[in-house]
């Protein structure tokens, strides 16, 4: 795996830290068939469905207490 300018393998922990999320995401795309544009909505929408999915199950903990 390389950053954007493919200049420098990333190594370390560090380096990991400061690659970025859209960085990762090309990356990923660049590694699968997928394509980028594809792959951010996916990331996304999985990333909204699963929020929301915690946050009905905290409600629903919220009401088993009340009750």
């Amino acid at each position: 795996m390389r950053y954007l300018d493919g200049n420098k393998n990333i190594s370390s922990t560090s380096d990991l830290k400061k690659f970025g999320f859209h960085q990762l995401v090309e990356a990923m795309a660049d590694l699968s068939s997928v394509e980028l544009d594809n792959l951010e909505n996916i990331l996304i929408k999985e990333s909204i469905f699963q929020f929301l999915v915690i946050l009905i199950l905290i409600s629903q903990l919220e009401i088993l207490k009340i009750y």
